[in-house]
């Protein structure tokens, strides 16, 4: 079970730091634009490459056990996880285009 815990927090850590690099990011982007899309860079690094990896690593391991009697893990928490990741996005993609640049 340790490596189902240690893969979801390491999912959810990716998720929250990200979520609060974005809103940091929001309220700096007009007073400090240079550390705004640092911000945001972080974020989307998260957001694109460690939270889909580690997910790739908590996919296996539940393709592993599946059909064993376990209860799979990918299926209770694939939807919020996704969901979650996408707004964020979502919300990144938002901020770099040029109508949310001529608003601020």
């Amino acid at each position: 079970m340790l490596i189902y815990k240690a893969l979801y927090k390491k999912m959810m850590d990716d998720l929250k730091d990200a979520g609060m690099w974005i809103d940091w990011s929001e309220q700096l982007w007009e007073s400090h634009p240079e550390v705004a899309k640092f911000l945001i860079e972080s974020a989307k690094e998260r957001l694109d490459e460690s939270f889909p990896k580690t997910y790739e690593y908590f996919e296996k391991m539940c393709e592993e056990n599946r059909g064993k009697g376990e209860i799979c893990m990918d299926e209770v928490v694939y939807d919020h996880m996704m969901d979650w990741c996408h707004a964020m996005k979502r919300r990144i993609e938002h901020m770099e285009s040029d109508e949310y640049e001529k608003k601020k």
